[in-house]
């Protein structure tokens, strides 16, 4: 049974209020709540927006409920042990990297960031990386030793970098698909979302657009970003060999023991391009490395189908309906 019901009344919203929201009638939001009908694609993607939720946490396939977005009323919420919740930010001043990258993270994350960073009294830690998910669609993987400074701070302290809904990032790796001068219509339509998404979606690429006149939504969602201790910053089109040995890293970085000896000596990942080449990337030689999570998951999802039965992994998971296309 889906959660309708559940998460508008935690925000305290009326059926016809969502209704008025969604542009449809209460009748149809009584129809979704009972299972009487099922839910469209599209009205899908704009419930998750209007109420602020993975659509997993929707379709009830979700036993933790993400309260990402800073929108939602979470004090309503029964099991507050199961929430999480936006926390802030984080900022990192690494070397060869001029300027401090910032991301904001949910409490989750600030856990983790927490676990991964060692103090002077703590055990020697036998990796020298650091594994987190950021709330603006980024896996990150940051070498500590590369690492000056990093400063987690909430959204008391500072507002945290800007962030939408995962359906957004989700429609952004399709985004190339369409000419965007088209109708709104039609690219509803193609992209089987609702024409007020498309406007959503359309503001947002306009305004990546004006912050970097060379920002497209191929390379955004498609590539990882390295950033070298030297200062170079190289792009990598995400493949399944690539996702492999990012898999590998991640698995390491949250549990060392898997590899006690991943700190000694030189380790690579392995990028296979075309033509019968491979480059190697040398990890000692990397600050950090930047990829989207939309793009990340929906590749480990195609490269171990299983994934996509543990819902709660991550939010960026794809849904499973969608699996089968690229």
């Amino acid at each position: 049974m889906n959660k309708i019901k559940e998460i508008r009344q935690s925000q305290n919203y009326t059926q016809a209020v969502l209704a008025k929201m969604l542009n449809t009638t209460q009748q149809t939001i009584q129809r979704w709540e009972s299972g009487k009908t099922n839910i469209p694609s599209s009205a899908l993607k704009d419930l998750a927006m209007v109420l602020n939720c993975p659509i997993d946490e929707i379709l009830g396939t979700s036993d933790i409920s993400r309260t990402l977005y800073p929108t939602v009323l979470i004090s309503h919420l029964k099991n507050r042990d199961n929430i999480i919740a936006h926390y802030g930010g984080i900022t990192l001043n690494l070397s060869g990297i001029k300027e401090d990258l910032d991301y904001p993270v949910d409490e989750q994350a600030a856990e983790s960031i927490y676990r991964q960073l060692p103090n002077a009294s703590d055990q020697y830690s036998p990796i020298s990386w650091m594994h987190f998910e950021s709330m603006d669609n980024y896996v990150l993987f940051i070498n500590l030793k590369a690492l000056k400074r990093a400063n987690l701070y909430s959204d008391d302290h500072e507002v945290a970098p800007v962030f939408f809904n995962p359906e957004v990032y989700r429609i952004l790796l399709d985004w190339d698909e369409v000419n965007p001068e088209l109708a709104n219509s039609e690219i509803a339509e193609h992209l089987d979302i609702s024409e007020t998404l498309v406007q959503v979606v359309k503001d947002i690429v306009k305004e990546y657009t004006e912050i970097n006149k060379n920002w497209n939504s191929w390379e955004h969602c498609h590539y990882c970003k390295i950033y070298w201790i030297d200062e170079e910053v190289t792009s990598h089109y995400i493949d399944e060999k690539l996702y492999w040995d990012l898999s590998d890293l991640r698995m390491v970085c949250h549990d060392p023991d898997i590899n006690p000896e991943a700190h000694l000596g030189e380790r690579f990942i392995k990028e296979e391009m075309e033509g019968g080449y491979t480059n190697f990337l040398n990890l000692s030689k990397i600050a950090a490395i930047e990829v989207p999570a939309i793009k990340y998951w929906q590749v480990a999802c195609q490269a171990e189908p299983d994934l996509l039965e543990i819902r709660d992994y991550s939010v960026y998971m794809p849904p499973k309906k969608e699996q089968d296309t690229d």
